[in-house]
């Protein structure tokens, strides 16, 4: 029998843990009956939702960390399994990754002349106020 391209997708596409510069992705292969041939690898295509920007990765396996991504950004992610070429991509998914280590302002006051700026646990001395 002949070697031809995969005929179906790979499933079940899902993100995984996850930081603010990477996330990790994992599949199922195409059904056996639509492998048509050996798979040698899968291919990942990454794409930046605002800017354009394709990331793309090759994987014998059904899992991949994806990693120098940019914080609280929107990707979109598909894979193809490839046997002699691509064969269909697999529905898309959309990952934001998180936001980096910069703290979250929870509250925001002014007290006596200085005015403060709390985050969850620690307080900073924004500005004096001249009198």
């Amino acid at each position: 029998m002949p070697v031809t391209v995969p005929t179906d997708h790979p499933t079940n596409l899902a993100s995984g843990t996850h930081n603010s510069t990477s996330f990790t992705l994992s599949w199922d292969p195409p059904p056996p009956e639509h492998h048509n041939g050996e798979i040698r690898e899968y291919r990942v295509n990454v794409t930046e939702t605002l800017t354009g920007r394709v990331l793309q990765f090759s994987t014998s396996s059904t899992r991949l960390v994806v990693t120098g991504l940019r914080p609280y950004t929107e990707y979109e992610c598909v894979v193809v399994a490839v046997t002699v070429d691509e064969g269909p991509h697999s529905s898309a998914i959309i990952v934001r990754t998180r936001e980096d280590g910069k703290k979250r302002i929870d509250s925001f006051y002014e007290e006596q002349l200085f005015i403060y700026v709390q985050f969850s646990q620690h307080h900073l001395l924004l500005h004096r106020m001249s009198q």
